[in-house]
Order: structure tokens, then sequence, then C-alpha cells
């Protein structure tokens, strides 16, 4: 998970049963785009991110895949009512 997210996102992801890991948690807070590309690669992992950068296949054409959450930037899991269920 990118850390343009609410580290809450983290919680909600793993509620719904998947594996997450926060990048401010495995050194990479700071990270550029492509150190965290190559770190999905190599984890087999797919990029949560509000930064739509990620989703330029053209820039990036071999990454794992991304889901980019056009949350606004006060949202956090906590506002939603439907909890697991509203970002997935």
């Amino acid at each position: 998970m990118d850390e343009d997210m609410p580290q809450s996102t983290a919680e909600v992801v793993k509620a719904c049963g998947h594996p997450v890991k926060d990048v401010r948690n495995i050194g990479l807070r700071g990270a550029t785009d492509a150190e965290i590309i190559d770190r999905a690669k190599s984890d087999g992992s797919m990029i949560i991110t509000r930064d739509t950068d990620f989703g330029d296949v053209l820039r990036h054409p071999d990454h794992p895949g991304a889901l980019i959450l056009r949350l606004p930037y006060t949202y956090t899991a906590e506002l939603s009512s439907l909890r697991p269920l509203a970002l997935f």
C-alpha cells in the first residue's frame, strides 16, 4: 500500500482477507514509484494507491497491477459505515 493511502485502509484490506504491506512499515517511506514497483514485482503484489501514475501502463508496463482509489484526502476507513465493503 502506497504512503498516500490512509493507514486505516490496511485494516480494511486485512478485514477482507487480503495481506497488505504498507510502504511506511517496510522501509520504503519516501520511495520513488520505481522503487515501490520493484518491491511489488519481487513480492508478486499489486499496489494500492491514490497515485494515478501507477496506472500508466506505458510508463510502468511490467508492474503487477494497481488498485487506484480516488478517495478524498480527508477520508479514513473509520468514516465509512460499511467499513470493509467501502473499498471492495
